[in-house]
């Protein structure tokens, strides 16, 4: 393994606290800095338009992928975590992703309703979120481990299902194909209302999220501008399981000292599907991932 990538370590350089936010369960800690000169696509941007499209890999389709074409002039960023819906099943991006311009891209994803396997469209649509904290966190660290060991970007497909049958238990949502949107659907009214105490600061390129005096997640974005058109579809997910906890008073000096543990960061470098390359790596106790363009950091997700 590598030393700390300079793209994650410039990153961090330039990063700064916004103001601690209290919401009902948990602490966001917005991370401001500069950004740098670079844009792209969202998935749930582009396949409203027609710019891309997500499609099952044939007629007997893949559990593990799915089909990305992208036809926009700029990069389409697909988010580590976004639930994809439709098809033959509910799925969700293994790690972020970069896909170019071109013919169709196999990329790595999860099943999150295990029990349907038929169509019910002949594409996917992009989801308002992300799955849960704890689940995003589980499939990084699971992740980071495959990458690193030269085994692709498995997130342990077992281990998923086991972790949304969970999650159904915990929520008491009753799902006749184990869908983890259909306890997302449950929480959205919840959701909704705290996402509505909620706004992006000036120069926010991330944030991170703090419950029960330990950070539970940090993402960063290269610009504000992107991370003003994606942060909902992040922190959605995050509000989804905040349901028990508490705010932490000690917030900014918790994510203070998980940003110095990242510049400690050891990882490794592959060439990701789409045309990108991904960071892969671990920083203490916590698992990174990034997907990096052009020398910066695109998306990076820490948990």
């Amino acid at each position: 393994m590598s030393n700390i990538p300079p793209e994650i370590a410039s990153l961090l350089t330039s990063l700064r606290l916004g103001e601690a936010i209290h919401l009902d369960h948990l602490t966001v800690v917005p991370l401001l800095g500069p950004g740098v000169d670079l844009d792209v696509d969202l998935l749930d941007e582009s396949v409203p338009v027609g710019r891309t499209t997500v499609r099952e890999v044939s007629d007997r389709g893949d559990v593990n992928q799915v089909l990305v074409e992208h036809s926009g002039a700029r990069l389409l960023l697909l988010l580590a975590g976004q639930q994809i819906l439709g098809a033959k099943q509910n799925r969700v991006f293994n790690t972020s992703l970069l896909v170019r311009e071109g013919p169709p891209v196999a990329v790595p994803v999860s099943c999150v309703e295990r029990g349907r396997w038929q169509h019910v469209s002949d594409r996917f649509v992009a989801s308002e979120t992300t799955v849960t904290t704890s689940l995003r966190s589980s499939m990084l660290h699971r992740v980071t481990r495959s990458t690193t060991m030269g085994r692709g970007y498995d997130a342990g497909q077992n281990e998923v299902w086991d972790e949304i049958q969970g999650h159904l238990e915990r929520t008491q949502t009753t799902s006749g194909t184990a869908a983890f949107d259909a306890a997302y659907q449950a929480a959205r009214p919840r959701v909704d209302e705290q996402i509505s105490r909620l706004a992006p600061a000036a120069n926010q390129l991330g944030a991170a999220v703090v419950r029960d005096e330990k950070v539970l997640a940090i993402d960063v974005l290269a610009t504000p501008s992107i991370w003003a058109r994606c942060w909902k579809t992040l922190l959605r997910g995050v509000l989804a399981e905040a349901d028990r906890g508490a705010p932490s008073a000690s917030a900014a000096s918790l994510v203070a000292a998980a940003l110095q543990t990242l510049h400690a960061t050891s990882a490794v470098r592959r060439q990701a599907p789409g045309g990108s390359e991904t960071v892969h790596g671990t920083a203490g106790s916590m698992a990174v991932g990034a997907v990096v363009h052009s020398g910066h950091v695109v998306h990076l997700s820490a948990a």
